[in-house]
Protein backbone atom coordinates (compact mmCIF):
# COMPACT_ATOMS: atom_id res chain seq x y z
CA UNK A 1 0.00 0.00 0.00
CA UNK A 2 1.33 3.43 -0.91
CA UNK A 3 2.56 5.47 2.00
CA UNK A 4 0.09 7.97 3.32
CA UNK A 5 1.01 11.60 2.77
CA UNK A 6 -0.23 14.58 4.63
CA UNK A 7 0.44 18.09 3.39
CA UNK A 8 1.08 20.43 6.28
CA UNK A 9 2.03 23.70 4.68
CA UNK A 10 3.42 25.58 1.73
CA UNK A 11 5.80 28.30 2.80
CA UNK A 12 8.00 30.92 1.22
CA UNK A 13 11.38 31.38 2.84
CA UNK A 14 13.13 34.74 2.95
CA UNK A 15 16.74 34.22 1.95
CA UNK A 16 20.11 35.71 2.83
CA UNK A 17 23.52 35.57 1.21
CA UNK A 18 25.67 32.46 1.49
CA UNK A 19 29.34 31.93 0.63
CA UNK A 20 29.62 35.43 -0.85
CA UNK A 21 29.14 38.99 0.21
CA UNK A 22 26.09 40.97 -0.87
CA UNK A 23 25.92 44.40 -2.46
CA UNK A 24 22.90 46.55 -1.85
CA UNK A 25 20.89 47.06 -5.01
CA UNK A 26 18.59 50.05 -4.94
CA UNK A 27 16.56 52.31 -7.18
CA UNK A 28 19.31 54.95 -7.19
CA UNK A 29 21.59 52.83 -9.41
CA UNK A 30 21.20 54.81 -12.64
CA UNK A 31 23.78 56.49 -14.79
CA UNK A 32 24.12 60.04 -13.51
CA UNK A 33 24.22 61.61 -16.99
CA UNK A 34 21.30 59.72 -18.59
CA UNK A 35 18.01 57.94 -17.93
CA UNK A 36 19.54 54.60 -18.91
CA UNK A 37 19.67 51.95 -16.13
CA UNK A 38 23.01 51.20 -14.59
CA UNK A 39 24.64 47.81 -14.91
CA UNK A 40 23.48 46.96 -11.41
CA UNK A 41 19.91 47.82 -12.29
CA UNK A 42 20.12 45.77 -15.48
CA UNK A 43 21.25 42.84 -13.39
CA UNK A 44 18.46 43.38 -10.88
CA UNK A 45 15.83 43.55 -13.62
CA UNK A 46 17.20 40.30 -15.05
CA UNK A 47 16.60 38.40 -11.80
CA UNK A 48 14.08 35.54 -12.30
CA UNK A 49 10.62 36.18 -10.89
CA UNK A 50 9.74 32.49 -10.47
CA UNK A 51 10.72 30.75 -7.22
CA UNK A 52 12.77 27.66 -6.57
CA UNK A 53 10.24 24.96 -5.61
CA UNK A 54 11.26 22.22 -3.19
CA UNK A 55 9.28 19.14 -2.14
CA UNK A 56 10.38 17.88 1.30
CA UNK A 57 9.21 14.42 2.40
CA UNK A 58 9.81 13.26 5.98
CA UNK A 59 9.76 9.77 7.49
CA UNK A 60 11.60 7.77 10.11
CA UNK A 61 15.24 7.14 9.25
CA UNK A 62 16.32 3.66 8.21
CA UNK A 63 19.61 4.25 10.00
CA UNK A 64 20.07 3.27 13.63
CA UNK A 65 22.23 6.38 14.06
CA UNK A 66 19.50 8.92 13.22
CA UNK A 67 15.83 9.61 13.85
CA UNK A 68 14.30 11.27 10.78
CA UNK A 69 15.02 11.16 7.05
CA UNK A 70 14.33 14.13 4.78
CA UNK A 71 14.09 13.56 1.02
CA UNK A 72 14.47 16.96 -0.65
CA UNK A 73 13.48 17.07 -4.32
CA UNK A 74 14.04 20.28 -6.30
CA UNK A 75 10.90 20.45 -8.43
CA UNK A 76 11.81 23.57 -10.41
CA UNK A 77 14.68 26.03 -10.71
CA UNK A 78 14.40 29.26 -12.73
CA UNK A 79 16.60 29.22 -15.86
CA UNK A 80 19.69 31.37 -16.16
CA UNK A 81 19.15 34.84 -17.53
CA UNK A 82 21.17 37.14 -19.77
CA UNK A 83 23.30 38.51 -16.98
CA UNK A 84 23.41 35.80 -14.37
CA UNK A 85 22.54 32.30 -13.10
CA UNK A 86 20.86 30.68 -10.10
CA UNK A 87 22.95 29.45 -7.18
CA UNK A 88 21.24 27.01 -4.74
CA UNK A 89 22.81 25.97 -1.43
CA UNK A 90 21.62 24.06 1.63
CA UNK A 91 23.56 25.59 4.52
CA UNK A 92 23.16 23.45 7.63
CA UNK A 93 26.00 25.31 9.36
CA UNK A 94 24.37 28.76 9.39
CA UNK A 95 20.67 27.95 9.15
CA UNK A 96 19.88 24.49 10.58
CA UNK A 97 20.75 24.79 14.26
CA UNK A 98 17.81 23.52 16.33
CA UNK A 99 18.50 24.08 20.01
CA UNK A 100 22.10 25.08 19.12
CA UNK A 101 22.79 21.55 17.87
CA UNK A 102 26.03 20.99 15.96
CA UNK A 103 26.18 20.31 12.24
CA UNK A 104 26.88 16.67 13.07
CA UNK A 105 23.12 16.21 13.67
CA UNK A 106 22.54 16.37 9.87
CA UNK A 107 24.02 13.45 7.89
CA UNK A 108 24.29 13.02 4.12
CA UNK A 109 22.52 9.92 2.78
CA UNK A 110 22.27 10.37 -0.99
CA UNK A 111 22.23 13.11 -3.59
CA UNK A 112 22.00 13.83 -7.30
CA UNK A 113 23.21 17.18 -8.58
CA UNK A 114 24.50 18.37 -5.19
CA UNK A 115 28.05 18.35 -3.92
CA UNK A 116 29.21 18.94 -0.37
CA UNK A 117 31.61 21.88 -0.61
CA UNK A 118 32.16 22.00 3.12
CA UNK A 119 30.90 19.91 6.03
CA UNK A 120 27.19 20.58 6.31
CA UNK A 121 26.99 22.75 3.16
CA UNK A 122 25.69 21.28 -0.12
CA UNK A 123 25.64 23.21 -3.40
CA UNK A 124 23.74 22.51 -6.62
CA UNK A 125 26.17 21.81 -9.43
CA UNK A 126 24.08 23.76 -11.93
CA UNK A 127 23.84 20.82 -14.32
CA UNK A 128 21.16 18.42 -13.06
CA UNK A 129 17.63 19.47 -14.03
CA UNK A 130 16.07 17.42 -11.22
CA UNK A 131 18.50 17.59 -8.31
CA UNK A 132 17.73 15.93 -5.03
CA UNK A 133 19.32 15.58 -1.63
CA UNK A 134 18.53 13.09 1.14
CA UNK A 135 19.73 13.72 4.67
CA UNK A 136 19.25 12.06 8.04
CA UNK A 137 18.40 14.12 11.11
CA UNK A 138 19.77 13.01 14.44
CA UNK A 139 17.50 14.30 17.19
CA UNK A 140 18.89 12.20 20.00
CA UNK A 141 17.73 12.22 23.61
CA UNK A 142 17.03 15.73 24.81
CA UNK A 143 16.00 15.58 28.46
CA UNK A 144 13.42 18.19 29.32
CA UNK A 145 12.69 19.04 25.67
CA UNK A 146 10.68 15.88 24.97
CA UNK A 147 11.85 15.26 21.39
CA UNK A 148 13.50 12.07 20.18
CA UNK A 149 12.84 8.40 19.47
CA UNK A 150 10.99 6.04 21.77
CA UNK A 151 11.23 2.45 20.51
CA UNK A 152 9.94 2.81 16.91
CA UNK A 153 8.11 6.13 17.35
CA UNK A 154 9.77 9.49 16.65
CA UNK A 155 8.65 12.76 18.27
CA UNK A 156 10.02 15.83 16.48
CA UNK A 157 9.62 19.60 16.39
CA UNK A 158 7.88 20.90 13.30
CA UNK A 159 9.63 24.26 13.41
CA UNK A 160 13.14 22.96 14.11
CA UNK A 161 13.45 19.41 12.81
CA UNK A 162 10.95 19.37 9.95
CA UNK A 163 10.53 22.85 8.52
CA UNK A 164 14.03 23.78 9.65
CA UNK A 165 15.75 21.47 7.14
CA UNK A 166 14.30 22.70 3.81
CA UNK A 167 14.23 26.25 5.22
CA UNK A 168 18.04 26.02 5.24
CA UNK A 169 18.04 26.28 1.43
CA UNK A 170 19.25 29.62 0.08
CA UNK A 171 18.84 30.66 -3.54
CA UNK A 172 20.61 33.65 -5.13
CA UNK A 173 20.94 35.10 -8.59
CA UNK A 174 24.62 35.75 -9.29
CA UNK A 175 26.09 37.82 -12.14
CA UNK A 176 28.09 36.44 -15.05
CA UNK A 177 30.77 38.29 -17.01
CA UNK A 178 28.36 40.14 -19.31
CA UNK A 179 28.27 43.26 -17.14
CA UNK A 180 30.85 45.22 -15.25
CA UNK A 181 29.37 45.26 -11.75
CA UNK A 182 30.87 45.03 -8.25
CA UNK A 183 32.14 41.68 -7.04
CA UNK A 184 29.74 39.86 -4.71
CA UNK A 185 26.56 41.42 -6.10
CA UNK A 186 23.64 39.01 -5.69
CA UNK A 187 19.86 39.14 -5.41
CA UNK A 188 17.69 36.71 -3.47
CA UNK A 189 15.34 34.30 -5.21
CA UNK A 190 12.31 33.11 -3.19
CA UNK A 191 12.10 29.45 -2.21
CA UNK A 192 8.73 27.72 -1.90
CA UNK A 193 8.57 24.54 0.16
CA UNK A 194 5.94 21.80 0.11
CA UNK A 195 6.29 19.66 3.25
CA UNK A 196 4.79 16.19 3.42
CA UNK A 197 4.69 13.78 6.34
CA UNK A 198 5.01 10.13 5.37
CA UNK A 199 5.38 7.02 7.49
CA UNK A 200 2.09 7.61 9.37
CA UNK A 201 3.22 11.10 10.37
CA UNK A 202 0.88 13.47 12.17
CA UNK A 203 1.18 17.02 13.49
CA UNK A 204 0.32 20.65 12.89
CA UNK A 205 2.37 23.20 11.06
CA UNK A 206 3.45 26.02 13.31
CA UNK A 207 6.81 26.62 14.90
CA UNK A 208 5.90 25.27 18.37
CA UNK A 209 4.16 22.14 17.09
CA UNK A 210 5.06 18.51 17.71
CA UNK A 211 5.11 15.93 14.91
CA UNK A 212 4.96 12.17 15.44
CA UNK A 213 6.14 9.46 13.03
CA UNK A 214 5.44 5.76 13.39
CA UNK A 215 3.14 3.93 15.83
CA UNK A 216 0.93 6.15 17.97
CA UNK A 217 -2.62 6.60 19.16
CA UNK A 218 -4.66 9.75 18.68
CA UNK A 219 -8.18 11.03 19.26
CA UNK A 220 -9.88 13.98 17.62
CA UNK A 221 -12.77 15.60 19.50
CA UNK A 222 -14.69 18.30 17.66
CA UNK A 223 -17.53 20.45 18.94
CA UNK A 224 -18.80 23.50 17.05
CA UNK A 225 -15.77 25.81 16.70
CA UNK A 226 -13.44 23.76 18.93
CA UNK A 227 -11.13 20.90 17.95
CA UNK A 228 -8.96 18.90 20.32
CA UNK A 229 -6.40 16.18 19.62
CA UNK A 230 -4.86 13.90 22.23
CA UNK A 231 -1.84 12.11 20.80
CA UNK A 232 0.81 9.72 22.05
CA UNK A 233 1.68 6.20 23.05
CA UNK A 234 -0.90 4.14 25.00
CA UNK A 235 1.46 3.33 27.88
CA UNK A 236 2.06 7.01 28.66
CA UNK A 237 -1.50 8.22 29.16
CA UNK A 238 -2.70 8.43 32.80
CA UNK A 239 -3.80 5.16 34.40
CA UNK A 240 -7.44 4.50 33.61
CA UNK A 241 -7.58 7.35 31.11
CA UNK A 242 -6.87 6.58 27.47
CA UNK A 243 -6.84 9.30 24.80
CA UNK A 244 -10.66 9.24 24.49
CA UNK A 245 -11.24 9.81 28.21
CA UNK A 246 -8.53 12.48 28.29
CA UNK A 247 -10.12 14.31 25.34
CA UNK A 248 -13.56 14.25 26.97
CA UNK A 249 -12.13 15.38 30.31
CA UNK A 250 -10.32 18.33 28.73
CA UNK A 251 -13.48 19.23 26.83
CA UNK A 252 -15.33 19.22 30.15
CA UNK A 253 -12.61 21.43 31.68
CA UNK A 254 -13.13 23.94 28.89
CA UNK A 255 -16.91 23.98 29.18
CA UNK A 256 -17.07 23.90 32.97
CA UNK A 257 -14.66 26.74 33.71
CA UNK A 258 -15.41 28.87 30.62
CA UNK A 259 -12.26 30.94 30.98
CA UNK A 260 -12.61 32.71 27.65
CA UNK A 261 -9.22 31.92 26.15
CA UNK A 262 -10.74 31.55 22.69
CA UNK A 263 -8.69 28.48 21.76
CA UNK A 264 -9.91 27.04 18.46
CA UNK A 265 -7.66 24.00 18.32
CA UNK A 266 -5.44 22.25 20.87
CA UNK A 267 -2.99 19.37 20.57
CA UNK A 268 -2.09 17.50 23.75
CA UNK A 269 0.81 15.02 23.62
CA UNK A 270 1.98 12.30 25.97
CA UNK A 271 5.64 12.42 26.94
CA UNK A 272 7.50 9.15 26.35
CA UNK A 273 10.07 9.97 29.01
CA UNK A 274 10.20 9.47 32.74
CA UNK A 275 10.67 12.32 35.20
CA UNK A 276 9.83 15.02 32.67
CA UNK A 277 7.29 17.70 33.51
CA UNK A 278 4.53 18.78 31.17
CA UNK A 279 4.83 22.01 29.24
CA UNK A 280 2.58 24.41 27.36
CA UNK A 281 4.22 25.56 24.13
CA UNK A 282 1.96 28.52 23.48
CA UNK A 283 -0.65 29.34 20.88
CA UNK A 284 -0.10 30.27 17.26
CA UNK A 285 -2.86 30.80 14.69
CA UNK A 286 -5.39 29.79 17.38
CA UNK A 287 -3.67 26.39 17.75
CA UNK A 288 -2.26 25.51 21.16
CA UNK A 289 0.34 22.79 21.80
CA UNK A 290 1.14 21.17 25.13
CA UNK A 291 2.69 18.04 26.58
CA UNK A 292 1.64 16.11 29.66
CA UNK A 293 2.53 13.04 31.69
CA UNK A 294 0.79 10.03 33.21
CA UNK A 295 -0.72 12.41 35.80
CA UNK A 296 -4.27 13.53 34.95
CA UNK A 297 -3.80 16.82 36.79
CA UNK A 298 -0.86 17.69 34.53
CA UNK A 299 -3.14 17.39 31.50
CA UNK A 300 -5.55 19.84 33.12
CA UNK A 301 -2.74 22.19 34.21
CA UNK A 302 -0.97 22.42 30.84
CA UNK A 303 -4.23 22.81 28.92
CA UNK A 304 -5.22 25.63 31.28
CA UNK A 305 -2.07 27.49 30.30
CA UNK A 306 -3.45 27.65 26.75
CA UNK A 307 -6.47 29.51 28.12
CA UNK A 308 -4.17 32.26 29.43
CA UNK A 309 -4.42 34.64 26.50
CA UNK A 310 -3.31 37.72 28.41
CA UNK A 311 -0.13 39.70 29.07
CA UNK A 312 0.93 40.12 32.70
CA UNK A 313 2.72 43.07 34.25
CA UNK A 314 5.82 42.64 36.40
CA UNK A 315 3.85 42.44 39.65
CA UNK A 316 1.59 39.67 38.31
CA UNK A 317 4.24 37.24 37.04
CA UNK A 318 3.16 34.79 39.75
CA UNK A 319 -0.42 34.64 38.39
CA UNK A 320 0.45 32.42 35.42
CA UNK A 321 1.36 29.30 37.39
CA UNK A 322 -0.85 30.16 40.36
CA UNK A 323 -4.02 30.30 38.25
CA UNK A 324 -3.19 27.11 36.33
CA UNK A 325 -2.54 25.35 39.64
CA UNK A 326 -5.71 26.58 41.34
CA UNK A 327 -8.03 25.82 38.42
CA UNK A 328 -6.37 22.41 38.04
CA UNK A 329 -7.46 21.62 41.61
CA UNK A 330 -10.90 23.19 41.24
CA UNK A 331 -11.79 21.36 38.04
CA UNK A 332 -10.44 18.12 39.54
CA UNK A 333 -13.05 18.59 42.25
CA UNK A 334 -15.80 19.38 39.74
CA UNK A 335 -15.02 16.38 37.53
CA UNK A 336 -14.73 13.92 40.41
CA UNK A 337 -10.98 13.31 40.22
CA UNK A 338 -10.75 13.57 44.01
CA UNK A 339 -12.83 14.36 47.10
CA UNK A 340 -13.63 17.71 48.69
CA UNK A 341 -11.35 17.10 51.68
CA UNK A 342 -8.28 17.01 49.41
CA UNK A 343 -9.37 20.20 47.67
CA UNK A 344 -9.91 21.93 51.00
CA UNK A 345 -6.48 20.89 52.24
CA UNK A 346 -5.06 22.66 49.20
CA UNK A 347 -6.94 25.97 49.60
CA UNK A 348 -7.37 26.08 53.38
CA UNK A 349 -4.43 28.40 54.02
CA UNK A 350 -1.45 30.07 52.38
CA UNK A 351 1.37 32.02 53.93
CA UNK A 352 4.73 33.30 52.73
CA UNK A 353 7.27 35.65 54.24
CA UNK A 354 7.60 37.63 51.00
CA UNK A 355 5.11 39.31 48.68
CA UNK A 356 4.04 37.28 45.65
CA UNK A 357 4.07 40.52 43.62
CA UNK A 358 7.88 40.48 43.95
CA UNK A 359 8.19 37.14 42.13
CA UNK A 360 10.08 37.75 38.87
CA UNK A 361 10.55 34.12 37.78
CA UNK A 362 7.26 32.59 36.50
CA UNK A 363 8.51 29.10 37.49
CA UNK A 364 9.33 30.08 41.08
CA UNK A 365 8.07 27.44 43.53
CA UNK A 366 5.86 29.96 45.31
CA UNK A 367 4.24 30.95 42.01
CA UNK A 368 2.76 27.44 42.00
CA UNK A 369 2.10 27.60 45.74
CA UNK A 370 0.15 30.82 45.28
CA UNK A 371 -2.60 28.70 43.71
CA UNK A 372 -3.86 28.38 47.29
CA UNK A 373 -3.86 32.17 47.57
CA UNK A 374 -6.13 32.34 44.51
CA UNK A 375 -8.38 29.76 46.17
CA UNK A 376 -8.76 32.17 49.08
CA UNK A 377 -9.42 35.04 46.66
CA UNK A 378 -12.04 32.93 44.89
CA UNK A 379 -13.73 32.32 48.25
CA UNK A 380 -13.73 36.09 48.91
CA UNK A 381 -15.28 36.80 45.49
CA UNK A 382 -17.93 34.10 45.93
CA UNK A 383 -18.84 35.37 49.39
CA UNK A 384 -18.98 39.03 48.38
CA UNK A 385 -20.85 38.58 45.09
CA UNK A 386 -23.10 35.66 45.97
CA UNK A 387 -23.06 34.42 42.38
CA UNK A 388 -19.64 35.06 40.75
CA UNK A 389 -16.25 33.31 40.88
CA UNK A 390 -12.60 33.92 40.09
CA UNK A 391 -13.29 32.62 36.57
CA UNK A 392 -14.97 35.98 35.83
CA UNK A 393 -11.68 37.76 36.64
CA UNK A 394 -9.84 35.36 34.32
CA UNK A 395 -12.31 36.10 31.51
CA UNK A 396 -11.89 39.86 31.98
CA UNK A 397 -8.13 39.43 31.75
CA UNK A 398 -8.50 37.47 28.51
CA UNK A 399 -10.79 40.14 27.07
CA UNK A 400 -8.33 42.95 27.82
CA UNK A 401 -6.06 44.05 24.97
CA UNK A 402 -2.85 45.13 26.62
CA UNK A 403 -0.58 44.47 29.60
CA UNK A 404 -2.45 43.85 32.85
CA UNK A 405 -1.07 45.79 35.80
CA UNK A 406 -1.80 45.13 39.45
CA UNK A 407 -4.23 48.09 39.57
CA UNK A 408 -6.16 46.76 36.58
CA UNK A 409 -6.23 43.30 38.15
CA UNK A 410 -7.71 44.85 41.31
CA UNK A 411 -10.39 46.50 39.14
CA UNK A 412 -11.30 43.15 37.58
CA UNK A 413 -11.55 41.59 41.05
CA UNK A 414 -13.84 44.42 42.22
CA UNK A 415 -16.04 43.98 39.16
CA UNK A 416 -16.46 40.27 39.89
CA UNK A 417 -16.93 40.65 43.65
CA UNK A 418 -19.34 43.57 43.44
CA UNK A 419 -17.15 45.58 45.83
CA UNK A 420 -13.54 46.67 46.21
CA UNK A 421 -11.27 44.08 47.79
CA UNK A 422 -8.24 46.38 47.77
CA UNK A 423 -7.42 45.81 51.43
CA UNK A 424 -7.40 42.04 51.07
CA UNK A 425 -5.30 42.22 47.89
CA UNK A 426 -2.78 44.62 49.41
CA UNK A 427 -2.35 42.43 52.48
CA UNK A 428 -1.93 39.21 50.51
CA UNK A 429 -0.43 40.21 47.15
CA UNK A 430 1.64 43.34 47.76
CA UNK A 431 2.68 42.24 51.24
CA UNK A 432 3.61 38.85 52.80
CA UNK A 433 0.46 36.75 52.57
CA UNK A 434 -1.51 34.90 55.20
CA UNK A 435 -4.85 33.57 53.97
CA UNK A 436 -7.45 31.12 55.24
CA UNK A 437 -10.63 29.69 53.72
CA UNK A 438 -13.72 28.56 55.70
CA UNK A 439 -14.47 24.84 55.51
CA UNK A 440 -17.76 25.30 53.66
CA UNK A 441 -18.23 22.73 50.84
CA UNK A 442 -21.23 24.58 49.42
CA UNK A 443 -19.04 27.62 48.79
CA UNK A 444 -17.30 25.65 46.02
CA UNK A 445 -19.78 22.86 45.19
CA UNK A 446 -23.04 24.79 44.80
CA UNK A 447 -23.05 24.95 41.03
CA UNK A 448 -26.48 26.49 40.59
CA UNK A 449 -25.61 29.51 42.74
CA UNK A 450 -22.40 30.24 40.87
CA UNK A 451 -23.61 29.38 37.37
CA UNK A 452 -21.25 26.44 36.90
CA UNK A 453 -22.56 24.05 34.23
CA UNK A 454 -23.73 20.62 35.31
CA UNK A 455 -22.32 17.65 33.47
CA UNK A 456 -25.63 16.73 31.80
CA UNK A 457 -25.62 20.18 30.14
CA UNK A 458 -22.19 19.74 28.59
CA UNK A 459 -21.89 18.89 24.93
CA UNK A 460 -20.36 15.51 24.21
CA UNK A 461 -18.76 16.38 20.86
CA UNK A 462 -17.84 14.07 18.00
CA UNK A 463 -14.93 11.72 18.67
CA UNK A 464 -12.66 9.97 16.16
CA UNK A 465 -10.27 7.39 17.60
CA UNK A 466 -7.28 6.17 15.57
CA UNK A 467 -4.71 3.57 16.52
CA UNK A 468 -1.78 3.82 14.11
CA UNK A 469 0.69 0.98 13.81
CA UNK A 470 -0.19 -0.41 17.27
CA UNK A 471 -1.23 -4.00 17.98
CA UNK A 472 -0.30 -5.30 14.56
CA UNK A 473 -2.02 -2.49 12.67
CA UNK A 474 0.56 -1.11 10.28
CA UNK A 475 -1.74 1.07 8.20
CA UNK A 476 -3.36 4.41 8.98
CA UNK A 477 -7.04 3.74 9.68
CA UNK A 478 -9.86 6.05 8.73
CA UNK A 479 -12.22 4.90 11.48
CA UNK A 480 -11.97 3.93 15.12
CA UNK A 481 -10.29 0.59 15.69
CA UNK A 482 -12.15 0.16 18.98
CA UNK A 483 -15.92 -0.07 18.77
CA UNK A 484 -18.91 -2.15 19.80
CA UNK A 485 -22.36 -2.01 18.31
CA UNK A 486 -24.38 -2.51 21.48
CA UNK A 487 -24.90 -0.43 24.61
CA UNK A 488 -24.28 -2.00 28.05
CA UNK A 489 -27.02 -4.34 29.16
CA UNK A 490 -29.77 -3.15 31.53
CA UNK A 491 -28.35 -5.51 34.14
CA UNK A 492 -24.97 -3.82 33.82
CA UNK A 493 -26.54 -0.38 34.11
CA UNK A 494 -28.50 -1.32 37.24
CA UNK A 495 -25.35 -2.75 38.77
CA UNK A 496 -23.62 0.57 38.15
CA UNK A 497 -26.62 2.40 39.62
CA UNK A 498 -26.11 0.82 43.07
CA UNK A 499 -23.05 2.89 44.03
CA UNK A 500 -24.77 5.94 42.54
CA UNK A 501 -27.67 5.48 45.00
CA UNK A 502 -25.13 5.41 47.84
CA UNK A 503 -23.50 8.51 46.41
CA UNK A 504 -26.74 10.52 46.29
CA UNK A 505 -27.84 9.57 49.81
CA UNK A 506 -24.45 10.59 51.21
CA UNK A 507 -24.65 13.84 49.25
CA UNK A 508 -28.14 14.50 50.59
CA UNK A 509 -26.75 14.27 54.12
CA UNK A 510 -24.06 16.84 53.21
CA UNK A 511 -21.48 14.15 53.84
CA UNK A 512 -19.24 15.04 50.93
CA UNK A 513 -16.37 12.80 51.93
CA UNK A 514 -18.68 9.79 52.16
CA UNK A 515 -20.18 10.69 48.80
CA UNK A 516 -16.87 10.92 47.00
CA UNK A 517 -15.58 7.81 48.77
CA UNK A 518 -18.23 5.88 46.84
CA UNK A 519 -16.54 6.86 43.58
CA UNK A 520 -12.93 6.34 44.65
CA UNK A 521 -11.12 3.15 45.43
CA UNK A 522 -8.46 5.20 47.23
CA UNK A 523 -9.27 8.58 48.69
CA UNK A 524 -6.25 10.37 47.22
CA UNK A 525 -6.08 8.83 43.74
CA UNK A 526 -8.11 8.93 40.57
CA UNK A 527 -11.24 6.79 40.64
CA UNK A 528 -10.56 3.13 39.82
CA UNK A 529 -13.58 1.26 41.26
CA UNK A 530 -14.54 -1.63 39.02
CA UNK A 531 -17.86 -3.47 38.74
CA UNK A 532 -17.62 -6.86 37.07
CA UNK A 533 -20.86 -7.04 35.17
CA UNK A 534 -19.85 -8.87 32.01
CA UNK A 535 -17.98 -12.10 31.36
CA UNK A 536 -15.71 -10.59 28.71
CA UNK A 537 -14.99 -7.23 30.33
CA UNK A 538 -15.55 -4.76 33.13
CA UNK A 539 -17.19 -1.36 33.56
CA UNK A 540 -15.37 1.52 35.22
CA UNK A 541 -17.01 4.79 36.24
CA UNK A 542 -14.80 7.58 34.93
CA UNK A 543 -16.78 10.64 36.06
CA UNK A 544 -19.99 11.32 37.94
CA UNK A 545 -21.96 14.56 38.21
CA UNK A 546 -25.24 15.53 39.84
CA UNK A 547 -28.11 17.94 39.26
CA UNK A 548 -31.65 18.35 40.57
CA UNK A 549 -34.51 18.55 38.08
CA UNK A 550 -38.10 18.80 39.27
CA UNK A 551 -37.12 17.61 42.75
CA UNK A 552 -35.47 14.52 41.26
CA UNK A 553 -31.72 13.90 41.25
CA UNK A 554 -30.27 13.30 37.80
CA UNK A 555 -26.83 11.72 37.88
CA UNK A 556 -24.71 11.82 34.73
CA UNK A 557 -22.14 9.06 34.34
CA UNK A 558 -19.22 8.57 31.99
CA UNK A 559 -18.49 4.83 32.00
CA UNK A 560 -15.68 2.97 30.23
CA UNK A 561 -16.06 -0.68 29.23
CA UNK A 562 -12.68 -2.47 29.15
CA UNK A 563 -12.48 -5.70 27.18
CA UNK A 564 -10.55 -8.50 28.91
CA UNK A 565 -9.45 -10.10 25.67
CA UNK A 566 -7.91 -7.01 24.07
CA UNK A 567 -6.54 -3.60 24.91
CA UNK A 568 -9.67 -1.91 23.60
CA UNK A 569 -12.15 0.19 25.48
CA UNK A 570 -15.24 2.23 24.71
CA UNK A 571 -16.87 5.10 26.55
CA UNK A 572 -20.61 5.40 27.31
CA UNK A 573 -22.56 8.34 28.67
CA UNK A 574 -26.00 8.12 30.25
CA UNK A 575 -28.14 9.62 33.00
CA UNK A 576 -29.64 7.95 36.05
CA UNK A 577 -32.73 9.62 37.52
CA UNK A 578 -33.56 9.13 41.21
CA UNK A 579 -36.56 9.89 43.39
CA UNK A 580 -36.98 10.16 47.16
CA UNK A 581 -39.08 7.68 49.18
CA UNK A 582 -39.17 7.63 53.00
CA UNK A 583 -36.18 9.98 53.26
CA UNK A 584 -34.10 7.74 50.99
CA UNK A 585 -33.16 8.32 47.37
CA UNK A 586 -33.87 5.33 45.11
CA UNK A 587 -33.39 4.44 41.47
CA UNK A 588 -36.26 5.83 39.39
CA UNK A 589 -35.13 5.16 35.84
CA UNK A 590 -32.09 4.95 33.60
CA UNK A 591 -32.51 7.58 30.91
Amino acid sequence: MAKRRQFLRTTTVGLGCVLAGCSAIGSSNKNSDSDQPSNLQKFENDTPKDPVVIEARFARSESTEADLRAALDIISIPPSGKYGSVNLVLDAVSDFTPFSASVDTLHHVDSDGFEEIRQGIWKWNGQSNAPNLTVDIEIGERAGINYGTYESTVFASYGSHVHGVPASFNAQYRPNDELDIPDGATTDIPVEIDIMLEDQGFGSRHSEAFVVFGPHERVRLSDDDFELYTVGLPDFFPDGHGPVAIARSLHNVRQTLRLGGGIKKAHGWTIPQENVAGRAYGTEDDIGEFTATRDLGTWFHEYLHLEQQFNLGDDLIWFKEASATYFEELVGLYLGSFEYSRFYRFVSNFSWSEAVSDISDPTHAMAYGAGALLGALDAEIRTSSGDTTLAAVFRSMNDYNGTISYDLFADFVAEAAGERLDGWLEENVLEPASTSVPNDPKLFLNRDQYDIPQKYELKVGEVEHHTVGIGGNSESPTDSQVSWESEPSETAKKSLAKPVVQYINALDRNNFDAATAVTHSEAKTNFKSTYNTARNGKYVIQTIDVDIRNKHYVVSLMVVFKNKESDGSITFNWDIEMMKENSQWKLYRII
